[in-house]
């Protein structure tokens, strides 16, 4: 509820359980909800408990995987991660982060792109490549300045980046 352009939080005995301190109370995702403080945002659980500090420019929803902060660094924004608890996966230092698919998120630092395991939050291809293709279903095509090679989806290489061009053969 709001009072002097403040935002609380109250129970299902319309008990007050945050206080009116919040410039913007979003909905809940799963057991957090986005709360902004002075210009920036942080997380609130559902007993008006703060698990993530406000100390982001925005927070925005990714489902079921959790969440994408975001920073501002001068002029540009960089971006992290955080689980559907609000724990941090990734710092805010990429200048992208794609969408979900199949498992997987695209992330971008700078010219340089990798991929990272949305269930582990781990890196499965690092940042190191400025071109990433999904090659077939289990495997990304790969490029940086030696030339283009194959990552499989559990993040082993399966060729060096070493050739000038690698096509998959279909069977008929």
């Amino acid at each position: 509820i709001k009072r002097d352009n403040l935002w609380t939080l109250i129970d299902m005995d319309s008990k007050e359980v945050s206080g009116f301190m919040y410039d913007e109370v979003g909905f809940f995702s799963g057991l957090l909800a986005k709360v902004r403080k002075g210009g920036l945002y942080g997380l609130m659980n559902k007993e008006g408990g703060l698990v993530l500090d406000n100390i982001y420019e925005n927070i925005i929803e990714l489902g079921d995987f959790g969440f994408k902060s975001e920073i501002k660094d001068g002029h540009y924004s960089k971006f992290g991660l955080l689980n559907k608890s609000g724990k941090e996966l990734l710092p805010c230092e990429y200048s992208h982060i794609g969408e979900l698919k199949n498992g997987v998120i695209y992330v971008k630092k700078y010219t340089v792109g990798g991929i990272l395991n949305a269930s582990t939050g781990k890196l499965i291809i690092p940042c190191e490549y400025y071109l990433i293709e999904k090659f077939s279903k289990d495997i990304f095509g790969v490029k940086n300045n030696n030339g283009v090679g194959l990552y499989g989806l559990s993040g082993n290489v399966i060729l060096e980046c070493k050739y000038g061009d690698i096509k998959e053969l279909s069977e008929k």
